[in-house]
């Protein structure tokens, strides 16, 4: 026992009268995690009778323990161990201590975190959840402290923001993953744009949650149903974010873009447009509300690191449904990249089949009569020169 807090607990061990051994050993053998819990609890007592006292009150369960914990917690840090408890139950990623402290404390109509807002430390979230998170020292990760607490935590039915109660759904997991995200990528702080090259780490550094928050929301919108009027207020919220692409220098959306994509040039960053960006992380969702009218402009428009459209993007990654809605509002089925590359090239290379057999569907070969063939190649080979005179040299990109 090499933590502090075991000083009182260490001298009382000896004392056979408590019983500690007896309590956490013999009656529970075999239930370590339960063990592990009420040695934490121990541990906090400060004098023999404080331990003895809590022995009495000993919970007979993880799940009783697990409760005794929540509603020890004071209601005014309720909301704050709530959201916390939210983010780690529903992360796709490990998450440090300092990414958690801002999360837990992101409010709906928030546009700032400045210092008032923020917990005086990160590891007040230790405090607040208490054996409910195991905190690593050496890579600064926190997590649920074990898989029983996901069960103590996740159940259908309950809204997170119920802050009376431990219980949450899922789907509203991932709602208020998504809507703290967009809350923060909508802070005044990125009103400007993207920054210069040189400042990326600095902002990272002074915004932990950025690249979480950047690289993850989608996904998390992926699992939600935008067509149920409970996400109404999640897809208001990535319907005004989108939006700010029309601000000065594109906004908060592409302060966006250069976080997910720091070594793309800022002129590209500039060109960069919801529809493209919708079909690169599969929003299929938001491409089939927004395609016809609201996006319609930029359906054909070549955007990201190789100058490809949206169907190309969205056939390079496999996003069916993507490519799905952006033929029926009338994508061009034969637009290249700035390689005089086409979406059912990659569609091939990449081996979606599906994609594949879409794209032939669509694609002018089909729509040429059977004695002509040969028009539609002419056709290609055509489209091909001229974007190849236009290419950018192979090698200087990384990524689509």
């Amino acid at each position: 026992m090499s933590d502090p807090r075991h000083a009182t607990l260490r001298c009382a061990w000896d004392v056979s009268s408590l019983n500690i051994k007896s309590v956490l050993t013999v009656a529970y053998q075999h239930r370590f995690r339960w063990v592990k819990c009420q040695i934490d609890d121990l541990c906090e007592q400060r004098t023999g009778k404080d331990i003895r006292n809590a022995l009495k009150q000993t919970p007979k369960d993880l799940q009783t323990t697990y409760l005794t914990t929540w509603n020890t917690i004071p209601i005014a840090d309720k909301r704050i161990a709530k959201s916390a408890l939210a983010f780690l139950a529903g992360v796709l990623c490990p998450l440090q201590l300092k990414e958690v402290a801002e999360a837990s404390i992101i409010q709906d109509g928030m546009d700032s975190l400045d210092n008032d807002s923020l917990l005086c430390r990160p590891e007040d979230i230790l405090d607040i959840c208490g054996n409910l998170v195991f905190y690593d020292k050496n890579n600064y990760e926190i997590t649920l402290a074990h898989s029983s607490v996901q069960t103590f935590l996740v159940s259908s039915g309950h809204a997170v923001k119920d802050y009376n109660s431990h219980r949450m759904g899922e789907q509203s997991i991932h709602q208020l993953i998504a809507e703290n995200c967009l809350t923060y990528l909508c802070f005044k702080d990125f009103q400007k744009g993207p920054c210069d090259v040189a400042n990326i780490p600095l902002r990272k550094q002074r915004w932990p949650l950025l690249d979480y928050a950047s690289n993850y929301w989608p996904m998390h919108l992926n699992k939600l149903d935008l067509s149920d009027p409970i996400n109404a207020s999640v897809l208001d919220l990535v319907q005004r974010f989108f939006a700010t692409c029309s601000d000065e220098n594109g906004g908060c959306f592409t302060a966006w873009v250069q976080n997910i994509g720091p070594q793309m040039a800022i002129a590209k960053i500039l060109k960069g447009t919801p529809l493209y960006y919708a079909c690169f992380f599969g929003l299929t969702q938001l491409v089939e509300m927004n395609v016809a009218e609201r996006w319609s402009q930029q359906i054909d428009q070549r955007c990201g690191y190789h100058k490809a459209t949206p169907l190309f993007i969205a056939a390079y990654w496999g996003h069916t449904q993507c490519v799905k809605a952006l033929l029926e509002a009338g994508a061009d089925p034969l637009a290249m990249n700035g390689f005089g590359e086409t979406p059912l090239d990659w569609a091939i290379i990449k081996r979606h089949h599906d994609i594949k057999a879409i794209l032939d569907e669509y694609s002018a070969y089909e729509r040429w009569p059977a004695s002509e063939p040969s028009l539609y190649k002419v056709l290609v080979e055509m489209k091909r020169a001229k974007m190849t005179s236009e290419a950018i040299p192979r090698g200087l990109e990384q990524e689509i």
